[in-house]
């Protein structure tokens, strides 16, 4: 997509709707589109409607040094891995065709403002390594990217079985020797009284989110999630230009395994609660 005014390639402007040229300033405005976000039943969507979904040819570079499969737009001739700092390999770029997310959370914060927050953390860091350092001061170095997630709503329903525990304590008397002579001794001993504990759990588990990409440490993503999933916007690739995209690794029924272990875990800890006591036993779930 080319600027309006003078024909220069265009790049999404964070916080806007625009697509602004770097050239004459110009800002040509992102069509809003009409469609709405659905949420399609798993099942129905995996045996009936994938195959049917629009999809999209992209350029791929993987990264011979992480593993990263990075979408990269046409006219790039030249770029470093944006998860390792490795030198890509444009010319070993492959086409594929891959199914067009539906949805988008675009990028919010300027790069200038995202920047300058980067820098500010790198200079409150007691013992920040001088290469870390080094890379804060150059101002192209940090990049955008847009990693590819998968989202799961879930109705549960779960019926347990198991024992609650309530402590109480008992006073033992009795009789030790000290310095040779005997002395009377009270100590408190704690005992565990257990009572039959039933029930239901009712749980609706809204955007489960299950990220798409093995390149990134899962603890990094869950530290900066969750996402302002209510601010997003059909997908338009106009807000992927001037950015890097990285594509899905995990497909949909591997993430749905995963987002099922994130319910069950939640699930098994609202029963802990609703069984309450000192201490608790499970029997099943």
């Amino acid at each position: 997509l080319s600027c309006k005014h003078c024909a220069a390639l265009l790049e999404f402007t964070p916080g806007t709707k625009d697509l602004l040229c770097q050239y004459c300033g110009t800002e040509n405005i992102i069509a809003t589109s009409a469609d709405q976000i659905q949420e399609l039943d798993f099942y129905i969507y995996k045996d009936k409607v994938a195959g049917q979904r629009r999809s999209i040819d992209v350029s791929l570079v993987r990264c011979d040094s992480c593993g990263a499969q990075t979408q990269l737009p046409p006219e790039v001739i030249a770029e470093d891995c944006s998860f390792c700092g490795n030198a890509l390999i444009i010319d070993s770029a492959t086409k594929c065709t891959v199914i067009e997310p539906q949805g988008l959370l675009p990028f919010s914060i300027p790069k200038e403002e995202a920047f300058k927050e980067f820098r500010a953390w790198i200079n409150s860091l007691w013992f920040a390594p001088n290469a870390l350092k080094k890379y804060a001061s150059v101002d192209n170095q940090l990049k955008g990217i847009y990693v590819p997630y998968w989202t799961y709503d879930c109705q549960t329903e779960s019926q347990y079985e198991g024992l609650r525990g309530e402590h109480y304590t008992t006073q033992q008397r009795s009789t030790i020797m000290v310095d040779g002579k005997p002395k009377s001794v009270t100590r408190t001993k704690t005992h565990t009284k257990w009572y039959p504990a039933s029930g239901r759990q009712s749980i609706f588990f809204d955007d489960v989110l299950i990220v798409g990409t093995t390149t990134l440490y899962k603890e990094t993503l869950e530290a900066i999630s969750p996402f302002d999933l209510k601010n997003l916007t059909p997908f338009n690739e106009n807000y992927l230009r001037g950015f890097r995209t990285e594509c899905y690794q995990i497909d949909l029924e591997s993430g749905f395994k995963e987002a099922k272990g994130k319910i069950d875990n939640r699930i098994h800890n609202a029963v802990i609660m609703d069984i309450g006591g000192d201490t608790h036993q499970i029997h099943y779930i």
